[in-house]
């Protein structure tokens, strides 16, 4: 499939099968079908970030020295020191060693790593800053570009309306893809799946809609209360990670006390909805690159 491709192109998607593996897929595929050409080139910003992340990656202990390659020559491509050199290159979406420098003075700029004693630049070698290891600790695996919305909701064939028609069209009307784990889906740990993939989500749609509740012969309320969606909220918002709530008008159950403070989205209908839900991500996030 590459045989065609320019240096270029081969630069967005070895960058894009990094960001996949980044954000937890561990086999990301690319389709016969899969247009190359759509791949967004990543900001200087996510560049200098994905290679900061790979420089931290590297470091065993808090004061070690990174040490930037030229490239190598006369190598072969299993060499550790091509290896090395390639995935400079992979990681900071970059073609040339010129960018390379460019994105580490611009890390030195922002005060995230720094030239180690005796040595005058931080493109020969570096190391993290004290202010560096605090962004690590702080950005975690929060995926700045990211194309998906993770959808937490109840699932029971009663709000499958309010899925296939108002959340998921809703957030495809602005260019994001919605992720939703099915019961069915769940054959490994589902902690570790939700976890997974609401690290790779830009937002995350959080639906609290309830079942009926009812009262049970021996006294005990009986019907979903929906926790598990409060525990992928919460997740989220660990993260730093924006939570959109929204909830039917009709749903016997209340929001707990603890999120009243956050807007919801309240609907009727599933095109209500939708077009709610489009206009606030529009607001909040902006159409993505892929919107027509």
């Amino acid at each position: 499939m590459a045989g065609d491709w320019s240096e270029e192109q081969r630069m967005l998607v070895t960058s894009w099968l990094v960001n996949q593996r980044s954000m937890g897929d561990a086999q990301p595929t690319i389709s016969d079908s899969m247009e190359i050409n759509s791949i967004r080139h990543p900001s200087v910003f996510q560049r200098a970030e994905n290679l900061f992340k790979y420089i931290s990656s590297q470091l065993s202990s808090i004061g070690d020295v990174f040490r930037i390659p030229y490239k190598p020559q006369n190598l072969e491509e299993n060499d550790p020191k091509w290896v090395h050199y390639a995935k400079i290159l992979a990681w900071s979406g970059s073609t040339k060693v010129n960018d390379v420098e460019y994105l580490l003075r611009f890390l030195e700029d922002q005060n995230l790593i720094t030239s180690p004693p005796k040595v005058m630049s931080v493109t020969e070698r570096c190391i993290l800053t004290a202010n560096g290891h605090v962004h690590l600790a702080k950005s975690g695996n929060r995926i700045v570009d990211s194309m998906q919305a993770f959808v937490a909701m109840w699932f029971d064939p009663s709000l499958d309306d309010a899925f296939y028609q108002g959340i998921k069209p809703g957030i495809e009307k602005c260019g994001y893809s919605a992720k939703r784990i099915k019961q069915s889906e769940r054959l490994n740990k589902i902690d570790d799946q939700i976890i997974a993939e609401i690290r790779r989500s830009k937002f995350v749609v959080v639906d609290l809609t309830e079942g009926e509740v009812g009262r049970a012969e021996d006294g005990t309320i009986t019907g979903d209360t929906r926790g598990s969606v409060y525990y992928e909220a919460g997740f989220a918002h660990g993260l730093d990670i924006p939570v959109i709530f929204t909830c039917s008008k009709n749903s016997p159950g209340k929001m707990h006390f603890d999120i009243q403070q956050y807007p919801c989205i309240f609907w009727n209908t599933p095109e209500e909805l939708k077009s709610r839900l489009a206009s606030r991500i529009s607001a909040n996030f902006g159409d993505a690159p892929s919107h027509a």
